[in-house]
């Protein structure tokens, strides 16, 4: 496991995050309180603004940052099994380029998750 500083962790996540708003996914950090309300919201602000899709990290994600671990959420806005298949494809690959080690089994129900080794 790999060694980052939770500040470099987020200018990478961050970055990731822009990349995939250029490919018209809505990507929120630190969004709501939980999954079911983010979701909720996302879902809706997706489909109004015709947007692919969503990613996210909710509050509760947030809180653990600090233990280096963060789990990514993202769905569809079509709620088509396949398109959120291809959207964690997606965001994998944009972490990656951010020289991030995603892990994901390639199931669109799992989240993404990065872990690391928090250092000062």
């Amino acid at each position: 496991m790999k060694a980052f500083t939770i500040e470099f962790m987020n200018e990478k996540v961050s970055g990731a995050f822009r990349e995939l708003r250029k490919r018209n996914l809505l990507a929120h950090k630190n969004f709501l309180c939980c999954s079911k309300c983010a979701s909720t919201e996302l879902y809706e602000v997706a489909v109004e603004k015709n947007k692919r899709g969503y990613v996210y990290y909710h509050r509760q994600d947030t809180a653990d940052i600090a233990k280096g671990n963060l789990c990514i959420r993202y769905c569809s806005a079509k709620d088509d099994e396949n398109d959120t298949k291809e959207i964690g494809n997606i965001v994998v690959e944009e972490l990656r380029k951010q020289g991030l080690e995603p892990e994901w089994n390639g199931d669109p129900s799992r989240v993404i998750e990065l872990n690391w080794k928090v250092v000062e």
